[in-house]
This record gives C-alpha cells, structure tokens and sequence, in this order.
C-alpha cells in the first residue's frame, strides 16, 4: 500500500505489516508480536509484546513494547514513547498486559550492528504527534 492510514482500535492478537510506502499506522495493543517487513517513509504508532522490524527505510516508530524491539536490514528509522489516544486505551492496554510504560522502546536489538546505537538508527523527540 502506499501513502494511506490505517487505525486499528482496540486490542488485536497479532500484527503482520509489509511494503507499505508514505503510509500511517495507528496500532491499539497487541497482545503478541508485531511483524513490520519492508517498509518506507512511515510512521507506526504501536504497542505489543514484542515488535520486530526488518528493511525499514526511513521510518519513525511510536512504540510501547515488553520485549526488547528487534531491527534489522534497516536504516534511517527513529524511536519515540508510545502516544497514542482514543477513547478507552488505558483500559485496552491493561487487558494486554502492556499498561505500564517499562522504557524498551529503545533498548534496541540491531542484529547487523553491536552498539547501543548503530549509525542506522536513532532516539528521537518525535513531537510532532505527542501533542
């Protein structure tokens, strides 16, 4: 798909994202692992218990997460808290078991690079969509 928006809303088991291009996705919690394959120039507000990212290309990502993300084959990507809002998240959240904010949304696992923080890759303020 390419330059679209997607919102899924409220709890959803599992999560499989590939070759999206200029596109927004808006992710309620998922329970399991989020799969995000071959992406470029998106933004990607999700929270899950684990969230693997493979060939993203310049893409910024919102993530609450349980285990620590995996990246890999990626360049150009950054990473924010998780900041989504609707109408019962909070509850929604506490169901998955992802209420409480543990701060693994940058303790990255970058399987091509052993650093904290690979060239690839890097923190951001990301405020754009915070407030």
């Amino acid at each position: 798909m390419r330059g679209c928006e997607v919102r899924l809303i409220g709890n959803i088991r599992e999560l499989f994202v590939n070759k999206l291009i200029d596109c927004k996705v808006y992710v309620g919690p998922v329970f399991g692992s989020v799969l995000i394959d071959a992406a470029k120039d998106c933004i990607f507000m999700m929270a899950s218990h684990q969230t693997l990212i493979h060939q993203a290309k310049r893409c910024d990502f919102y993530l609450r997460v349980r285990r620590r993300p995996i990246i890999e084959d990626s360049n150009g990507v950054r990473f924010a808290p998780y900041c989504l809002k609707y109408d019962g998240i909070e509850k929604d959240l506490k169901e998955a078991n992802l209420g409480e904010e543990i701060g693994n949304w940058f303790n990255m696992d970058d399987f091509k690079w052993v650093s904290i923080e690979s060239m690839l890759w890097s923190k951001s303020s990301l405020k754009k969509y915070r407030d």
